[in-house]
């Protein structure tokens, strides 16, 4: 019975599955390389352009940063400890305190008011180099309310310190001419 299944079923004709035919024709192999080269030229031209162009103007939350300020927050402390010195013949010991401590408040409040704006504010030591729309330090000496020219007279004084640096003769501040305290082994201990 095996036999004659396989006999009936080799004596009638395969049909071939039906084909679908395409909707444009088949490029020929020269055209398809000539395709394949331009898709490769216009990927790398659009690779280049947004290399070029900067990658975040094209992808806006890759590499964002925030705005960065500068504080040079040595000169600011200077500044005010040399105002309050300059005011302090005039001031009790109290007020010189609470001056100082309305300062370092308002130098935290600055600093809350300009992060919740977006800013990251380093220190003047801790950058190499920034323009100068970036230095925050005048506009924060306002708000501390440090007279310029507590400002200024710090700004001198490292000027002064520089110079001498250079020349060699770094004794910053100056020795008195008083004659020296008697010491025992390098300590004043008498």
């Amino acid at each position: 019975m095996s036999d004659e299944t396989t006999q009936t079923d080799a004596a009638q004709p395969v049909v071939a599955a039906p084909t679908a035919t395409p909707l444009l024709p088949e490029p020929r192999a020269s055209e398809k390389s000539s395709l394949n080269t331009i898709l490769v030229v216009i990927i790398v031209i659009l690779g280049g352009l947004i290399v070029a162009n900067g990658v975040t103007k094209y992808f806006p939350g890759f590499g964002a940063s925030a705005p960065v300020a500068v504080l040079d927050s040595d000169l600011v402390s200077a500044a005010g400890i040399h105002d309050l010195l300059q005011r302090a013949p005039s001031m009790t010991p109290e007020a010189v305190e609470a001056e100082s401590k309305k300062r370092a408040e308002a130098l935290q409040h600055t600093l809350a008011d300009l992060r919740q704006r977006g800013y990251i504010v380093i220190d003047r030591t801790a950058a190499l180099s920034w323009p100068a729309a970036a230095d925050i330090t005048e506009q924060t000496a306002t708000n501390l309310a440090i007279p310029p020219a507590a400002l200024q007279a710090v700004r001198d004084r490292r000027a002064e310190q520089q110079r001498l640096a250079r020349t060699g003769n770094a004794a910053w501040p100056p020795t008195s001419s008083a004659p020296a305290e008697k010491t025992i082994s390098g300590s004043n201990l008498d």
